[in-house]
């Protein structure tokens, strides 16, 4: 996120003082009353007052993303908002990110789903992805297709892992654009 919005780069941390601190947050999460049924969640966040900025990495317990340990996700599709352009942050995992998709996810929420489906900012037929996830469609043959990072679409090592751990496991995986129109066609013929 630091070239995307003209950061100072931090290249990890310095001192012994800043390491205790994020050792004494990892402990005092790992012993938390969530640390059997969730796990320790890490954010890296960078704050600045310029021509200065700090590093800083927020530590806290995580319980399971949906309450009562959902199988699947209802999913509503945005027509009206939009997470992220290209040339913008849309790459970046910065705060601006997530409040971008509140109103569409409320959306989704007004409509009974658990997650909004963003598409492109610039045709509104792409799909890029969730709200709080990236996606994946799995077809009939086992291929595995994903939206292609093209600078409006988190990176992230969850969806590097998927990818990896999918190919390792003998399936193509595809990063090609994924209409919404294909979607539902895809999913009414049994493609999908």
């Amino acid at each position: 996120m630091g070239r995307r919005s003209a950061l100072r780069r931090h290249d990890g941390v310095r001192g012994g003082v800043a390491g205790a601190r994020v050792a004494s947050a990892a402990t005092a999460a790992a012993t938390s009353p969530l640390s059997a049924a969730g796990s320790l969640r890490t954010t890296p966040t960078n704050c600045s007052a310029r021509p200065r900025s700090i590093a800083v990495n927020i530590a806290s317990p995580a319980g399971a993303y949906f309450k009562g340990g959902k199988k699947a996700v209802t999913l509503w599709v945005s027509e009206h908002y939009t997470r992220a352009a290209r040339g913008g942050t849309g790459a970046a995992k910065c705060g601006g990110n997530y409040a971008a998709s509140l109103v569409a996810q409320k959306e989704a929420i007004k409509h009974g789903c658990d997650q909004v489906v963003f598409l492109d900012a610039a045709e509104n037929k792409w799909v890029e992805e969730l709200g709080g996830m990236n996606v994946f469609f799995v077809m009939d043959d086992g291929s595995i297709v994903t939206p292609p990072l093209t600078g409006t679409i988190l990176p992230g090592i969850t969806r590097n892992s998927i990818i990896s751990l999918a190919r390792a496991k003998g399936h193509e995986v595809r990063e090609e654009l994924y209409s919404f129109a294909q979607w539902r066609a895809d999913a009414a013929s049994g493609k999908l």
